[in-house]
């Protein structure tokens, strides 16, 4: 790249994933999914961490007496 350049990242997590936080330098910029740096003069770290989806179960639930209660299938 040339000095004073930039460049954009995409962070593209695997199928069941999801992006879970980003740092830049050090410094956490959230769960973006592109982050770009402008007027590159030095070299930089960009650090991404991935989180694994998980599926939820629905519960089941029934009244009794007026009261909702919540079962697992």
């Amino acid at each position: 790249m040339a000095q004073g350049g930039s460049k954009t990242f995409t962070v593209t997590p695997g199928a069941g994933y999801y992006v879970m936080d980003v740092t830049v330098d050090g410094v956490f910029v959230g769960a973006v999914r592109t982050y770009t740096f402008t007027n590159v003069t030095s070299n930089h770290a960009i650090r991404r961490t991935f989180g694994e989806e998980t599926k939820l179960t629905p519960l089941k639930t029934f009244q009794y007496r007026g009261m909702v209660f919540l079962s697992s299938p």
